[in-house]
């Protein structure tokens, strides 16, 4: 069924407290569902600098369901990260929307900034009474090698299966780039390359026509960066109605593997 890809965007910004990123503004395919991936890494000067997911929330414009989350703990230096998948389904006649991501941190006296990564995208066709099948995260792919997660049961071949890996760049000045799994299609790689301390660096990928409980990776770190900590990484299956219908897609678009999809724009703050 169609997707639609929406937002490829990085948020730099010093925070003195809490998180608050939003996403820029975008409007959902009729009918879809619209699923958020977040990459944050906190930096701090404590050890107690937390992103926990617990501590997460997606607000405006429609109701968000966080999917699935992971976060790292304390990494050293005062890192840690999480990533999270949140969905939302859109009825017939969308308007533009500007989410807002928050963390409330566990200890926010002490953190000093953060670097958010969203991948912003929506599919048709989706079973609308029961949309997320199976699930995957981990806290601990690696800092390189295959990345691999088991999900929670076998997808049905006919859904659509993303799986994310966030990672931490060291010093700021690049980005980790990933290679697909076998069967699997990269959908995007972003990166909030600053030029100092770590990168928030967020790959997604996509595959339909399996059953296989197996997410993994070529390589997680393909041009083989320095990396805080290990990767995270979360998978979530979308199920498709019995007999969805494409819609579609206005203005120029370019097909893409399965469905239409439409430009990619990239900002960063």
């Amino acid at each position: 069924m169609a997707r639609s890809d929406h937002v490829n965007t990085k948020v730099l910004y010093a925070v003195a407290g809490a998180i608050s990123a939003t996403v820029p503004s975008f409007t959902p395919q009729a009918n879809s569902i619209v699923v958020i991936v977040v990459h944050c890494i906190g930096l701090g000067n404590s050890v107690a600098d937390l992103v926990a997911t617990a501590n997460s929330g997606l607000t405006g414009g429609l109701t968000w369901t966080k999917r699935i989350g992971v976060d790292s703990g304390a990494m050293g230096f005062a890192y840690s990260m999480c990533a999270e998948i949140w969905t939302a389904e859109v009825g017939g006649s969308p308007s533009a929307i500007a989410p807002v991501w928050s963390n409330s941190v566990n200890s926010s006296s002490n953190l000093d900034n953060a670097r958010v990564a969203f991948q912003v995208f929506s599919r048709t066709g989706y079973d609308t009474g029961s949309p997320i099948g199976a699930t995957a995260s981990s806290a601990t792919l690696g800092t390189s090698g295959t990345g691999a997660m088991t999900l929670s049961g076998a997808p049905a071949s006919s859904s659509y299966d993303y799986a994310a890996r966030g990672i931490a760049q060291e010093d700021g000045t690049t980005d980790i780039t990933a290679t697909p799994g076998s069967g699997w299609t990269e959908v995007y790689d972003v990166a909030t390359v600053t030029g100092s301390e770590g990168s928030a660096c967020l790959e997604t990928q996509e595959r339909t026509g399996s059953t296989s409980t197996s997410v993994a990776w070529t390589e997680i770190n393909a041009n083989a960066q320095a990396v805080f900590g290990q990767a995270l990484g979360v998978a979530i299956e979308i199920k498709m109605a019995s007999s969805g219908v494409d819609v579609a897609m206005s203005g120029s678009s370019s097909t893409v593997g399965i469905g239409t999809q439409s430009p990619v724009f990239s900002i960063g703050l």
